[in-house]
């Protein structure tokens, strides 16, 4: 696969946690033998078909310690190469890289040997070419250390000349060899990952590169634009990202039976582009299609059981979601959808809230959907749920609580103020009845008028003691928004927050609830980005009244779902 993006970061790595590789092959050779001919040819195709590898461009012969630069090279690559030649063990620079590499690569079994014009055998046992060379060495070195050293080299010439490599002597010419080393190469790559800082276009690549990379499972092409597709895709992958996908199709061999994340983003999918049965990713844990033009998405998405994460963000397209997985660990993202006005079956949405912390559900700037009154009493609906968590969270968790484009708190929450505190009456620690405080705040960003935007944290306080904090994501809103949370009667009596140890409150006691923006610094802001606040007690008639407007809610939906239009025909991962 060639590219022309020299400034392109290339990695080996795979699915599953592991060291990000800089680099697929580290290059080692002796220069005077093979640099300006086979090595140079091994390189170039090395390079053309996606192979990143690391090549000395210099030849340092200055005492026997490698550069650091060098060290760090082999640490950063996944697999060595290492073409021994006749004067191969002449240089006292090979043999202490060699060294390096053998203590890097041989736990992984990840070095492979060309036998140039040697025979395997007198690298081995150090006959031939390679008996004079150490004769030399030994003649030099003196010192118990140096006689020590020449000692570990011909250790580990004897450990490389015993593994399975390449032996010119077997092949017709070098031009077969090469091409038998780019195979084991092809095969050894788990992972490709390019990653320019800006986009570009690549010109020139081999659409058949993959079908050599029967072991590949990580692939991620970010930033690139290519003039066509695939025709072969690996069925071992897992991973996938690939943002400006040439194609609407996947090769139709390809079968992700392994896909747990696929990234699409900014790839210009329309309306139809999604494959109608993308309900076949059966182990697919992770979907972006961001920043794409689709009106709607597959009903069959509903049947991608194992999803946790859908990231649809800047769809301005979008304007409906259909049913969604039954995860309960499903995070949800559709920030700036501007033209999403509603979800499918809402209240099966909200029935799956019984476990509110698995949830995330992310809409900011989604001004169309908080136009369905029935969506708003779905999202607020979440609050009292929370009642239905026998255990007290540790910390309050905000990511679970809706956020939504709004500037008017709801008149369900009856005790409202302007600012940033509000003053919320409180039974005794006696009370059993009531249940919890909903709050319901409008924010606005508060580095939107800033030149260097940062990261930006809303903090609590009750009665000036510091409750809990929550990060907002910099940047995110063009506009006031709402945020709708719960606090737990047992958060309200913990005694280090809002009384005295020494006595517990017999009576009703006002306190003083505070929302404040901190900067990254823990600093205030220079405005409070809270300009109004909303509170109600919760008690347990309120789940009874909120648990009828579900119901009501419910009717209206699936009157609407069976008015609304099918959609238009949509396109198979099969390409049928």
């Amino acid at each position: 696969m060639a590219l022309s993006t020299q400034r392109a970061y290339v990695s080996l790595r795979s699915a599953e946690p592991a060291p990000p590789w800089e680099y697929d092959a580290f290059l080692s050779f002796r220069g005077v033998d093979t640099r300006k001919g086979f090595v140079s040819h091994l390189y170039h195709e090395l390079q053309r078909q996606g192979i990143r590898t690391f090549i000395d461009d210099q030849e340092l012969e200055g005492g026997t310690r490698i550069h650091p630069e060098l060290r760090s090279a082999i640490e950063a690559s996944h697999t060595a190469i290492v073409v021994l030649s006749p004067n191969y063990a002449s240089s006292k620079w090979c043999l202490e890289e060699l060294t390096y590499i053998v203590q890097c690569m041989e736990i992984r079994n990840a070095l492979l040997p060309i036998f140039h014009d040697v025979d395997p055998s007198d690298v081995g046992n150090q006959r031939g070419s390679f008996a004079k060379d150490f004769a030399d060495h030994e003649e030099k070195f003196i010192s118990t250390e140096d006689k020590e050293k020449v000692t570990q080299w011909r250790a580990d010439l004897k450990k490389v000349s015993k593994i399975s490599g390449r032996h010119l002597k077997n092949f017709k010419d070098e031009r077969k060899l090469i091409e038998d080393i780019i195979k084991w190469g092809s095969r050894s790559i788990e992972a490709i990952s390019l990653r320019p800082p800006k986009v570009e276009e690549v010109r020139q690549w081999n659409c058949k590169a993959f079908s050599k990379m029967h072991g590949l499972r990580f692939l991620e092409f970010d930033n690139l634009i290519f003039s066509s597709g695939p025709e072969f895709l690996p069925c071992s992958l897992r991973f996938i990202n690939w943002s400006f996908y040439p194609s609407k199709f996947l090769p139709t061999s390809f079968q992700p039976h392994f896909l747990t994340q696929l990234d699409m983003r900014n790839c210009n999918l329309r309306e139809g582009d999604i494959p109608d049965d993308i309900g076949c990713l059966s182990v697919l844990e992770e979907l972006s299609l961001s920043g794409n033009n689709f009106v709607s998405l597959p009903e069959s998405i509903r049947r991608l059981s194992k999803l946790k994460n859908l990231c649809l963000r800047r769809c301005k397209s979008l304007k409906e979601l259909p049913p969604l997985p039954s995860n309960s660990e499903l995070y949800v993202n559709v920030n700036d959808c501007t033209s999403l006005k509603r979800l499918t079956d809402a209240s099966k949405l909200s029935s799956r809230f019984t476990n509110l912390y698995d949830f995330w559900f992310s809409c900011n700037n989604c001004f169309a959907l908080v136009q369905d009154e029935g969506w708003i009493k779905t999202i607020l609906s979440r609050i009292p749920r929370l009642v239905a968590y026998r255990e007290i969270p540790n910390s309050l968790n905000f990511k679970n609580h809706p956020v939504l484009p709004g500037s008017e708190i709801p008149k369900w929450f009856s005790n409202q103020s302007v600012g940033n505190s509000i003053n919320v009456e409180l039974p005794p620690s006696s009370c059993t009845n009531w249940l919890g405080i909903a709050f319901c705040l409008v924010f606005q960003d508060p580095n939107q008028n800033l030149a260097n935007p940062t990261g930006t944290h809303f903090s609590i306080r009750i009665s000036k003691r510091f409750l809990v904090d929550y990060s907002f994501e910099v940047g995110s809103f063009v506009s006031e928004h709402l945020l709708v949370f719960y606090l737990h009667r047992g958060r309200c009596h913990r005694e280090q927050f809002l009384f005295d140890t020494r006595y517990v409150r017999e009576k009703c006691h006002p306190e003083q609830f505070l929302f404040d923006t901190l900067r990254e610094s823990c600093q205030p802001a220079f405005n409070n980005s809270v300009k109004k606040c909303g509170a109600r007690l919760v008690y347990k008639q309120d789940l009874e009244e909120l648990n009828h407007t579900l119901k009501i809610l419910k009717r209206t939906h699936e009157y609407r779902d069976k008015a609304a239009s099918s959609g238009p025909e949509s396109a198979s991962f099969n390409n049928t």
